[in-house]
């Protein structure tokens, strides 16, 4: 996006985006910040209405991996992977399936998940063996995140059985 934007006579360099950064994962609302605060555009928000969306003139849509594939990509690299938020994303038809493609886990805790959707997922990871995690899906300050940082939360038992499957992945890699 940020070359598509230098196509575009905006004078922005991917070293001032990284700036804004801060540990986080790069993304659109780190450009749109960028070039609010370079003046480019009058506000973040305007970054997205006349550049960043969908249909616009630096929008450029980011690459899908299918979920099998990233599974097997994760487990090559010694990872746990986890289905996040299945209520919201819709998955509960292919649950199965990525659990036989070789799924980890399970998001139970989620801010949006209601507590029939919760009970399911938990009894499903019970079933399955698969380690329950949570999230809120805090993207930072200016990530426009669903819900505050430590919105939702796991046991000390639950954290531990993600640690040892960690652990047991990370040895088989």
């Amino acid at each position: 996006m940020i070359g598509r934007l230098q196509e575009l006579g905006y004078d922005l360099s991917v070293a001032e985006v990284e700036e804004r950064v801060a540990g986080e994962s790069m993304g659109r609302p780190h450009i749109a910040a960028a070039l609010a605060q370079k003046g480019l555009v009058p506000s973040a928000e305007e970054a997205f209405n006349k550049l960043l969306s969908r249909g616009r003139a630096a929008y450029i849509p980011r690459a899908k991996v299918p979920p099998a594939r990233a599974i097997k990509i994760i487990l090559a690299a010694g990872g746990v992977p986890v289905l996040a938020h299945p209520g919201l994303s819709g998955a509960d038809s292919i649950i199965r399936e990525l659990i036989d493609e070789g799924l980890q886990g399970i998001e139970a805790y989620y801010p949006w998940h209601d507590p029939i959707s919760t009970n399911y997922y938990l009894e499903l990871a019970a079933r399955h063996n698969l380690v329950v995690t949570g999230g809120s899906d805090f993207h930072g300050p200016q990530g426009g995140s669903h819900a505050e940082l430590g919105a939702c939360q796991v046991s000390e038992a639950e954290l531990n059985m993600l640690l040892r499957r960690a652990k047991s992945l990370g040895k088989n890699k």
